[in-house]
């Protein structure tokens, strides 16, 4: 947090290099001086105004509390307090482009996760800035894309599809590869959920989780109506069937006529209520979706059945999303706590593993697996 991509040897854990993209670094370098100067001065004048909000809020809590005496003095004191406020808040506005987007704690402003062509490493922070490095750290560029609006922060990470770089803010942008550059820009239902690439027939399109297709070569939608609107969590590409998980599922299938988009759907399920933080996992004709309480449920991919649910009883919030080794599924809260249980058609659970807290998902590889807590990156391996 808030900026900083960390490139690490994977065979140790030693950092071999890291680079902030504070938002200053969007401005061309000849204008970095005064855009710092006018960073500091938005900085003092936001504390000097949230100092007068709260001398204002203070007198009117005393005021309140003193409903039978004389408040003469002290609705003066408020109008020459709000007056000033007033003349701080126009030296503001115009200074409005160096103000850091809301976020929520839990989610702050480095959630994304970074994606790579094999050449290059590509990501995107929620202070709204993109950048592309090579694989020594050198930084082949790097902008401002757009600053999160919903209050809450952004978490779509950015994908890669037909050769351009998606990121989903409040605007769904394209951007060139080599350049950063805008190729297309196009408006979108925004979700905190990360948008997929999937391929039909001989053609790549990106499902949003705000129920959109999109054309990655234009960014123009593919759909008349919108499929169910995920709040949370990704959409699921699997045997050329499109999963949306949630306490309202569902589930759809595609097909061209010409160029037209022929959308089906096959089938809607409900699952235990509440919110969807985690993304579906699928395995040997089973979805498992996970509440952030954590309560999973098991659905026949074919016809969305449910096959069983069961309360995990984790504690915490769901936030990492399952992950499988061989038949092993393992579903985890961000308390550090994980169900370790055997995919099937019968829930059966080995037992709970306790790690360090973090909203990370695991990340499996052979014999290993990395996690992220908040504090620290682990590798574990079976024996060691």
């Amino acid at each position: 947090e808030p900026d900083t991509l960390i490139c690490l040897e994977k065979a140790t854990g030693k950092i071999l290099w890291q680079k902030a993209n504070p938002f200053l670094e969007s401005f061309p370098e000849a204008d970095r001086a005064a855009a710092k100067e006018k960073e500091a001065t938005y900085k003092k004048l936001t504390k000097d105004s949230n100092a007068l909000r709260n001398k204002i809020r203070k007198l009117k809590n005393q005021i309140k509390k003193d409903k039978e005496g004389d408040h003469t003095e002290a609705n003066a004191e408020i109008k020459k307090l709000q007056e000033e406020q007033a003349a701080l808040n126009k030296q503001l506005a115009p200074l409005k482009v160096f103000a850091s987007p809301r976020t929520h704690g839990a989610n702050g402003y480095s959630t994304m996760t970074p994606v790579s062509d094999g050449n290059t490493v590509y990501v995107f922070f929620g202070n709204g800035i993109a950048a592309a490095y090579d694989f020594e750290g050198k930084r082949k560029w790097l902008r401002l894309v757009q600053k999160p609006t919903q209050g809450w922060g952004s978490s779509a990470s950015p994908l890669i599809a037909d050769g351009k770089l998606i990121i989903h803010v409040n605007t769904m942008y394209g951007l060139d590869l080599k350049t950063g550059k805008t190729v297309w820009e196009t408006k979108t239902r925004h979700s905190w959920g990360t948008s997929i690439p999937f391929q039909l027939g001989d053609k790549v399109l990106i499902a949003t989780p705000g129920g959109d297709i999109i054309n990655p070569k234009d960014g123009k939608s593919l759909i008349a109506k919108k499929l169910i609107k995920l709040s949370y969590n990704a959409p699921l590409w699997h045997d050329n069937v499109l999963y949306y998980i949630q306490a309202n599922s569902a589930a759809y299938s595609f097909s061209w006529e010409g160029e037209k988009l022929i959308t089906k759907e096959l089938w809607k399920s409900k699952l235990q209520g509440g919110r969807y933080y985690a993304s579906p996992l699928i395995h040997d004709g089973i979805i498992y979706g996970v509440n952030q309480k954590s309560f999973l449920t098991a659905l026949n991919t074919a016809d969305g059945i449910e096959i069983y649910k069961q309360d995990l009883k984790l504690g915490g919030t769901a936030y990492p999303s399952p992950v499988l080794i061989g038949t092993t599924l393992l579903v985890s809260s961000d308390n550090g706590k994980t169900a370790v249980i055997v995919a099937g058609k019968e829930y059966k659970a080995l037992g709970q593993n306790i790690s360090e807290k973090g909203r990370s998902s695991f990340i499996i590889e052979d014999d290993k697996i990395y996690y992220h807590g908040l504090k620290n990156l682990y590798c574990i391996q079976e024996g060691k």
